[in-house]
């Protein structure tokens, strides 16, 4: 019987090839046009969310005197990750974030250029689920001129040798050797964070640094307890900033707030400085594209059904 029904349908469908042809390629179409528009939203939504502890960015309001109006920025100061742990019980570790791009490195003759690099404090693979294939995970980033590659990147340098525990040269204005002490994964695309090596933030430390309060030139995320009420703790920020900015009223001209991670992709475009958003999105275009799909969908469904049913009152007749 089911045999019979397919062979009914195969007849009536070559029977009226121009018919069946638009009918089938005008659904298909549309199902294919949601499939795309849907499977792009879902990548977009789907940055970052294979890091699993309760990650925020630090964020500043800036309104200096002179401004028309106050800006965000996603920087925020150098002292601020380690006085903020040591203030604040709700902030159980922080991680600092310094980049830069087109990073030269060698290896003997063998020269490349990093797209882009970070130097990142000891803490890094601590808060962030990026998987280690070789090397300790506590340890990598500890001593200065330590860097964890990339699986990529360190094909590059050394082929099919094991990097660990080599040594690769900076050959910039400010020559200087670094000791391989990990190979990551390489990163996924929907990780807002694009990089092809980590560096130990402590190479770059100078004394002096704790003192920088004003200067915003990093960025900086901490990991609060579970349950944290954000909103409470985003409240005593301004007896914070004016603690230990009390010299002078330039913690006036700053307002601290936090993002969680897994919206800092699609939710920050009103933040500037965001150098590291890698593809930054604005969410309410996800949503538009949604509806589009949707609609899209329908459109496609509702033509095929009319066409089907006028042929379907043409057999009858």
């Amino acid at each position: 019987m089911i045999k019979n029904y397919f062979k009914i349908a195969w007849r009536n469908l070559w029977k009226n090839k121009v018919f069946s042809f638009i009918n089938v390629i005008g659904l298909a179409i549309g199902m294919a046009a949601c499939i795309v528009i849907m499977l792009f939203v879902l990548f977009e939504r789907s940055f970052d969310n294979f890091h699993k502890k309760n990650i925020y960015r630090l964020n500043e309001v800036q309104k200096f005197e002179g401004m028309v109006s106050s800006q965000k920025v996603a920087l925020s100061m150098f002292p601020m990750g380690p006085t903020l742990k040591n203030e604040f019980p709700e902030i159980k570790n922080y991680a600092r974030i310094w980049w830069t791009d087109k990073f030269q490195m060698s290896n003997n003759e063998k020269r490349i250029y990093l797209p882009q690099i970070l130097f990142v404090d000891s803490t890094f693979l601590d808060l962030f689920d990026f998987k280690l294939l070789a090397g300790n995970r506590k340890k990598v980033l500890q001593q200065p001129k330590s860097v964890v590659l990339t699986h990529s990147t360190a094909e590059k340098l050394f082929g099919t040798e094991n990097p660990i525990g080599k040594t690769v040269t900076h050959y910039g204005g400010d020559t200087m050797s670094f000791l391989v002490t990990g190979v990551l994964e390489n990163v996924p695309r929907n990780s807002q964070m694009q990089f092809d090596a980590l560096f130990s933030f402590s190479t770059i430390i100078e004394p002096g640094y704790m003192n920088m309060w004003g200067g915003n030139w990093l960025n900086t995320y901490l990991e609060l307890a579970d349950n944290t009420n954000v909103p409470a703790l985003e409240k005593k920020f301004p007896a914070y900033l004016k603690k230990y900015m009390a010299e002078s009223d330039n913690w006036k001209n700053y307002e601290l707030f936090l993002l969680p991670l897994k919206t800092v992709h699609a939710g920050a475009s009103d933040i500037g400085l965001d150098s590291i958003n890698y593809q930054k999105f604005d969410k309410r275009y996800t949503n538009i594209f949604s509806i589009i799909a949707i609609i899209v969908l329908i459109i496609a469904c509702v033509n095929f059904m009319n066409l089907s049913t006028a042929r379907s009152a043409e057999r009858a007749r």
